[in-house]
């Protein structure tokens, strides 16, 4: 049916008044991506699903209050896989080959220690950085650098960039040992602005005009849960893992909503109230850990992700992750 045209002209006023009102009032980041335009990355080690939530969240005490505070508004997988399921994924332990499985899909001549700094970088393989760079897209990666191990700690077994030729190119340990990289940061202790990588330069990051669309973090084991070695602020037992994972808790909670803070409440300066994750960014956190099986993982966005949902899968891994982002 052909409409009158002064009904035609009213409808589409209505749509355009409709659109306006449900626009953000924020400029947001052009769209690059098929359900979120940045993906953020907090790389973790070491520890099982129930130590880190599932069964954790409801013991006493909680031994990560913080991150089981974030489940409501999150996703997880209570089966997810960072050895691949059963060990059958082809890689050589872990840690190394769980980094390169997730960032370059490849576990090929891969063990830990498999990228001494010295040589670095170690391969020209494709990478996810390599599909960002060639799609115009943006990437950093930022690795705390550590005052106990001066250094960026455990070089690329957990900080695969330096590996990498795209993303540390030269020789004699590339761009990271000389502190000058465009778009991997914390070889030195002048290598963000003048001075050793934090998180505060990560947060930084995240409210730049135009923030990355790939960004990578990396804590030392001061921070990760990994299990932490003598000199930090929180120094833990070597054999109290749990510990360790209230250490890493309190660090996240930190950095992510600031010590007074909450997931819905952020503190200024923390990351969740960073301009990367306002209202229209499409910013998808991933909190990552390494390796245990089942290992723990959470997906935060306030759009795109289903809060309080605890995913029934049982075959995912770190090559569906990976996967999933270039996909996206």
């Amino acid at each position: 049916m052909k409409l009158p045209k002064t009904i035609l002209m009213l409808s589409l006023a209505i749509l355009m008044l409709v659109n306006l009102f449900s626009m953000p009032v924020h400029a947001p980041s052009p769209p690059t991506g098929s359900q979120y335009d940045h993906v953020v990355i907090i790389a973790l080690e070491n520890q099982n699903y129930n130590t880190v939530l599932g069964s954790d969240c409801s013991a006493s005490p909680v031994l990560a209050p913080f991150l089981c505070s974030m489940l409501p508004f999150s996703t997880t997988i209570p089966n997810y896989h960072p050895y691949g399921g059963a060990g059958s994924w082809g890689g050589s332990g872990c840690s190394a080959a769980c980094y390169t499985s997730f960032t370059m899909g490849d576990v090929t001549n891969i063990n830990d220690n498999w990228c001494p700094r010295a040589n670095s970088p170690c391969t020209t393989r494709a990478n996810v950085a390599t599909s960002m760079l060639n799609a115009g897209l943006t990437f950093q990666a930022y690795c705390e650098y550590d005052s106990t191990q001066g250094t960026c700690q455990r070089g690329a077994d957990h900080f695969p960039w330096i590996g990498y030729a795209n993303t540390n190119p030269g020789s004699l340990g590339g761009c990271f040992l000389a502190g000058n990289c465009a778009n991997i940061f914390g070889g030195t202790t002048t290598a963000c602005s003048g001075h050793a990588c934090t998180t505060a330069d990560f947060v930084n990051a995240a409210n730049g005009a135009n923030p990355p669309n790939y960004l990578w973090y990396t804590p030392s084991d001061c921070n990760n849960m990994h299990g932490q070695t003598s000199g930090c602020a929180n120094a833990c037992s070597s054999t109290d893992n749990n510990c360790f994972v209230t250490a890493g808790d309190t660090y996240l909670r930190g950095f992510l909503v600031g010590g007074a803070g909450s997931v819905t409440n952020p503190a200024s300066g923390s990351l969740f109230a960073s301009s990367m994750f306002r209202l229209g960014q499409r910013t998808l956190l991933m909190l990552w850990w390494d390796e245990n099986d089942p290992g723990p993982i959470i997906f935060y966005d306030p759009e795109t992700v289903r809060p309080g949902y605890s995913s029934p899968v049982t075959n995912l891994n770190h090559f569906y992750n990976l996967r999933m982002i270039e996909d996206n």
